[in-house]
């Protein structure tokens, strides 16, 4: 029997009064590393009690692999299938031999959907339910149209602006005609949150420390593809050793004896960090993509979990359902725009390192005793490490600060302003070369700047303030942005720094002139003797 926290049985005492009140379907949100899989456990066991036979689905076999184990350990003695890959499946075996309950990949059941009669299960659970919008999940969802439905996420939202219930994760988003049909086809409630904020409040996850790493490259000529950052352009740049060999500076210096994980863009960049962290900064890493050969991957991966690993360098692997505790940082090179997918990299890291430290603290009003808990461990923090290259104001990736701010960025969190058709048609005047995508993304991060020059956040948001901040749901935790120690930030004479409305008139006038933004570093350097310069120059078409 599993020890539970608790909030698991509210949890799924959430969901079942959502069923009750007449919904189909229920979401619970919980933050990575809070016990999903046992909360899915739970709610098998209530269901195959009450009668039903629920179906479990999930996209990737580790986590198929830990949904089965809790299911056998919790419901001994009942029949639970397992099916992954399986490409066949007999009427005999679905309908005189019936299981259950059933755990099964999506690419199965999709594959024989056919086979099932219609009101085969009578409840099915989706694990990583960010993704129940896709296709494949939809099939399945509308083949058992009575089935009720239990979405389980720790990042509820999608890149591509779907979304799963009646609850928006992006406030103020316009929806379309088929992503409203979609929101009434699967999901009509939140039942039950927990978010990672407080989870870490409540003493249940380890806290983070924010750092930013800058790698002194280019990347303000990385494309939008998608609605972020093109990893194809950025493989390309962070692959030569010039990059690689600052991120490698990066961890050397800041986590020379940690295990950890470090996000890549591509496979070649990923395969030559490892190769020079091992070979010329003594620090065991091996690298993992999607195409690593599979008894190879299970070797790197039994390494990455057991701590053995010192420094696993993935592409796009180790997100959901991945996890070690004996990762004290998370080193991220492969900046996004997406809130979603950069809660999955930052909850790599927040696992205590033992959970028997909770013994006997799984009450709710024991929050204190657990957060001291965790503060006498052997991982009281973990550090979140944001390598950023020079991308300039108009194009700002999610980064550790925006999260313990609890700020994530305009496009992501408050809704993409919508510009205009007249301005839309002004940047394809001014870069004839555009497609009408990224025009529209060009005026929509405009018209962003200008709200962020009128707004009070401008002279922290330029001027780059180093502050120590309190924050309700974390512990107090002095920060500063953090630059390559041997290359700092060039900064003007205090009294002689360039005022708000000369940057804010350069700025203009590099967009009225159809030029690449300045970067952030070029316009904290700036004197004022030197931004009236630019500003004549740029008056007179002078390049600068």
């Amino acid at each position: 029997m599993f020890q539970l926290r608790h909030y698991q049985p509210e949890a799924v005492g959430a969901a079942f009064r959502r069923w009750d009140a007449g919904d189909r379907g229920t979401l619970t949100w919980l933050a990575t590393g809070t016990g999903k899989t046992v909360i899915s456990a739970m709610a098998t066991k209530r269901i195959v009690e009450g009668g039903g036979r629920p179906l479990f689905i999930a996209h990737r076999e580790d986590l198929l692999d830990g949904a089965h184990d809790a299911m056998r350990r919790e419901l001994s003695g009942l029949q639970i299938r397992y099916e992954l890959n399986i490409d066949r499946v007999t009427e005999y075996e679905i309908n005189a031999r019936p299981p259950d309950a059933v755990v099964a990949s999506v690419q199965s059941i999709h594959k024989r959907l056919e086979k099932y009669p219609a009101d085969f299960f009578s409840h099915i659970i989706v694990d990583e339910a960010h993704r129940g919008a896709a296709a494949t999940y939809l099939k399945i969802i509308h083949h058992f149209d009575e089935a009720k439905l239990l979405y389980l996420s720790a990042t509820p939202g999608r890149s591509d602006g779907k979304t799963l219930s009646g609850y928006t994760y992006q406030p103020g988003a316009e929806l379309t005609k088929d992503q409203k049909a979609l929101q009434a086809m699967c999901c009509q409630s939140v039942a039950y949150e927990m978010p990672r904020s407080k989870a870490i409040e409540a003493g249940w996850l380890v806290p983070f420390i924010p750092c930013i790493v800058n790698v002194d490259v280019d990347w303000s000529t990385l494309k939008i593809k998608g609605g972020d950052y093109s990893q194809e352009d950025l493989n390309k740049i962070m692959k030569d050793d010039g990059p690689l060999h600052k991120v490698a500076i990066g961890l050397k210096e800041r986590v020379p004896d940690k295990c950890g994980v470090v996000f890549m863009p591509g496979v070649e960049s990923a395969k030559g960090l490892a190769q020079m962290l091992t070979r010329t900064y003594g620090i065991n890493a091996e690298s993992l993509d999607g195409k690593t050969e599979k008894n190879l991957r299970r070797g790197i991966v039994r390494r990455a979990k057991s701590g053995e690993l010192q420094c696993l360098v993935n592409v796009g692997v180790a997100v959901e359902g991945f996890d070690s505790p004996y990762w004290e940082y998370v080193a991220d090179c492969q900046p996004t725009k997406h809130a979603g997918r950069y809660e999955q990299k930052l909850g790599r890291g927040v696992r205590p390192i033992d959970p028997a430290i909770f013994d006997g603290l799984s009450e709710r009003h024991q929050a204190a005793e657990r957060r001291a808990a965790i503060a006498a461990s052997s991982k009281p923090t973990f550090l979140m490490m944001d390598f950023i290259g020079q991308m300039g104001l108009l194009s700002k990736p999610i980064n550790s600060f925006d999260v313990l701010m609890g700020e994530l960025p305009h496009h992501d969190y408050k809704g993409q302003p919508k510009p205009s058709d007249a301005n839309v048609r002004k940047v394809l005047a001014k870069r004839p070369g555009m497609t009408l995508q990224e025009a529209r993304q060009r005026a929509s991060d405009e018209q962003y700047l200008h709200e962020l020059m009128m707004s009070k956040r401008w002279s922290a948001e330029v001027q780059g303030e180093v502050r120590t901040q309190e924050f309700e749901n974390y512990y107090t935790i002095p920060w500063t942005w953090t630059q390559e120690p041997e290359k700092g930030p060039r900064r003007p004479p205090p009294g002689k720094e360039a005022t708000e409305k000369q940057k804010r008139y350069i700025l203009r006038l590099y967009r009225e002139n159809g030029r690449p933004m300045p970067t952030r570093e070029f316009m904290d350097g700036l004197t004022k003797g030197q931004a009236g310069a630019v500003i004549n120059r740029l008056k007179e078409g002078v390049k600068v």
